[in-house]
């Protein structure tokens, strides 16, 4: 299918985005913060890294990140392929401010790319490794955006994806983390960190506002198999991860 007709596919996006509760530019502001104090995000990066010498990407390898945000994810990778291309794609100008100036900071070659996945026009077979976390679920439709990502991949490269694939549960994950601020810094340091980062957690009822109005799309973590299988991946790994709210999968184009 080529870009113009998917282009045409993706005339809803404006509609989308008017329904949406998501103010991601607030959501930008906390973002770091809630992250630092988050085990579970952390964990997702490291699963990243750690799997990164088994895929004997090039050291100048190409790498694109789908839904960058601040940043995270590309500062990991920096500091086991310091020589690599990183593009940054990501459609908020405040997450990508932020991720600028870290990169700056550790003197990466990043290109930051402000756009929609849906609009994204990217070359094909570019890339050594696709990485996209916790982006394809706002994404509409999932399976079109795949196959792109699956164009934009050169032979053999991989795809290292996470996504949300259950509503969010603010009180399970707001008692999580106060649990693990309170035993890391002290009960008086966790009520502290809930009162500056209330935006962040009212960013997340409309999140789960999104999901129950079906704007944001659930899956099984089978279904997630089959939708990467169904968009001409090869699943190579698919697991659950965050809390068993996310599916992780590591995948392949075929040919």
């Amino acid at each position: 299918m080529s870009e113009k007709v998917e282009e045409s596919i993706f005339v809803g996006l404006d509609e989308t985005l008017r329904r949406s509760r998501m103010e991601w530019s607030a959501y930008a502001s906390k973002y770091d913060a809630v992250c630092a104090y988050n085990p579970a995000y952390q964990e997702n990066i490291r699963a990243l890294v750690k799997r990164l010498p088994d895929w004997d990407l090039p050291d100048d390898a190409n790498i694109l990140d789908l839904g960058a945000g601040t940043g995270n994810f590309v500062c990991a990778m920096g500091k086991i392929l310091p020589n690599a291309s990183y593009l940054h794609v990501d459609c908020n100008a405040d997450m990508n401010h932020r991720a600028r100036q870290k990169y700056s900071d550790r003197k990466l070659n990043v290109s930051i790319v402000q756009d929609y996945l849906q609009r994204s026009v990217l070359p094909e077979s570019s890339f050594d490794l696709i990485v996209c976390v916790n982006v394809l679920y706002a994404v509409a439709p999932q399976d079109l955006i795949l196959r792109r990502m699956k164009r934009w991949l050169k032979p053999d490269a991989k795809l290292f994806i996470i996504d949300f694939g259950r509503q969010v549960e603010i009180i399970d994950w707001g008692l999580y983390l106060l649990k693990h601020v309170a035993e890391a810094y002290g009960v008086r340091h966790s009520i502290k960190a809930l009162w500056e980062n209330i935006e962040f957690a009212k960013q997340n009822r409309n999140a789960q506002k999104d999901f129950a109005n079906g704007i944001f799309k659930q899956h099984s973590t089978q279904e997630f198999g089959q939708l990467l299988k169904s968009s001409g991946f090869k699943v190579n790994e698919l697991a659950t991860c965050y809390r068993d709210y996310c599916d992780l999968a590591v995948c392949t184009p075929e040919r």
